[in-house]
């Protein structure tokens, strides 16, 4: 599974939980950091994309993830960018704001 495709889920996942517990304001940066990677990232032809049960399944394990679980997994995989990953994982413990450089893509 390559990058687009798994932060995509990613995204997805967070916009959820977001949703859920009403905390929008507090994971915007994180989602609109996702969200330009996403812009600017290939759909992966190279790799291999899940098959339509294969990713229910994994939309489904992913949905049983703590936030910090997800970001672990999603670094787990090698066609994801360490660096955005480190600045991801920032935004989401609030250690560092997110660097946003772009003007705001979800206005």
């Amino acid at each position: 599974m390559g990058e687009h495709e798994l932060l995509d889920m990613l995204l997805t996942q967070l916009s959820l939980r977001a949703k859920e517990a009403n905390h929008f304001e507090t994971l915007f940066p994180v989602l609109q950091l996702i969200h330009q990677r996403l812009l600017v990232s290939t759909p992966d032809s190279g790799s291999p994309r899940l098959a339509g049960a294969m990713q229910r399944n994994m939309e489904k394990i992913m949905s049983k993830m703590r936030c910090s679980k997800l970001i672990s997994f999603v670094q787990t995989n090698p066609s994801v960018d360490s660096f955005f990953m480190r600045q991801l994982e920032d935004g989401l413990n609030g250690s560092r704001p997110v660097i946003n450089t772009a003007t705001s893509l979800w206005l």
